[in-house]
């Protein structure tokens, strides 16, 4: 197991620095700064304070200089500071990266509590109405857009029910978390109900399972030591890369519900031309990203002893 933590810490840091790389080759290179951004604001600017505040920021350097003097600041965890707040970015994300953090692990709860046992009743049901209702659903989650669904959500539960708040952090109570999960977990969750269908499906037509069966093994001792744990590989893979991605999939989510977390501050970012912010952001969805893949990698040898990495 050390062996693999290793190897995934050294990809994990070419990776780091290919984005690194991208992410500052691309925003060298794309019309516009944060100067530029000003004026385009119709703020009374005028040309020379804008010419002094781009020298100010470092932005006439050559590029060289400027990607070094940012891996230099990285090598360090200064992740740079922001231009528009003047605050560090590492603070920035500080008081950002908990409220993203929640509204991810509630909405993996989410899709996990509803998908798993949708797609094992409705594998263990095939062809039956449950089967038919679930894969609908299933569906039905993948194909809607997640503002649509959470428009309809705010719509049904804030507007005509009046259950839940429509929007909001509400210093971090549960009322304001539960349409936010729901809309970000309802994709994952379907996409879970039809991985676990097949995973469950793939593993019922293994000759181990016939053989047990054979034998006469009870249902639940079949279902307890053989399916779930040899199904469980597949599923456990779809929820690592679903939790792993939400961070920076939940920027429609945090917008729509006026969610504080680090994709409303991307969004808000990049609309700035604010580059100190917008690369710190990427980079710590980068790394969540990473670090749950690792953690699934080290998972497999605990669910599945058979498996080794070369």
């Amino acid at each position: 197991m050390l062996n693999v933590l290793l190897r995934r810490l050294v990809q994990a840091a070419l990776t780091v620095f290919v984005v690194v790389t991208l992410v500052f080759l691309l925003f060298s290179v794309i019309p516009g700064t944060y100067a530029s951004s000003l004026q385009a604001d119709k703020r009374d600017v005028s040309a020379e304070v804008l010419a002094r505040i781009e020298t100010e920021l470092g932005l006439n350097d050559p590029l060289p200089q400027r990607f070094g003097r940012y891996v230099a600041g990285l090598a360090t965890g200064d992740l740079g500071t922001s231009y528009a707040t003047k605050r560090p970015v590492a603070d920035m994300l500080g008081g950002r990266i908990w409220a993203s953090l929640r509204l991810a692990c509630a909405a993996i709860l989410f899709a996990v509590c509803i998908g798993l046992p949708l797609g094992f009743f409705a594998a263990m049901r095939r062809g039956s109405w449950l089967d038919t209702a679930a894969m609908t659903l299933a569906v039905s989650g993948l194909s809607v857009p997640g503002f649509w669904a959470g428009l309809l959500l705010m719509y049904l539960f804030s507007l005509k029910l009046h259950w839940l708040p429509t929007f909001g952090y509400g210093g971090g109570g549960l009322s304001h978390l539960i349409l936010p999960a729901i809309t970000l977990g309802i994709a994952p969750m379907a996409l879970l109900a039809r991985t676990t269908r097949a995973a469950v499906l793939e593993t019922l037509n293994s000759d181990f399972i016939r053989t047990a069966r054979s034998k006469g093994m009870s249902e639940r001792r079949l279902v307890l030591r053989h399916l779930a744990r040899n199904a469980f590989v597949l599923v456990l893979t779809t929820i690592g890369l679903q939790f792993g991605s939400m961070l920076g999939g939940s920027v429609v989510v945090e917008k729509l519900f006026a969610w504080p977390g680090v994709g409303s501050l991307l969004i808000d970012s990049v609309g700035l031309r604010d580059i100190p912010a917008v690369q710190g952001t990427i980079l710590v969805i980068v790394l969540f990203f990473l670090l749950i893949n690792t953690l699934v990698d080290l998972a497999y040898l605990v669910v599945d002893p058979r498996i080794r990495y070369r």
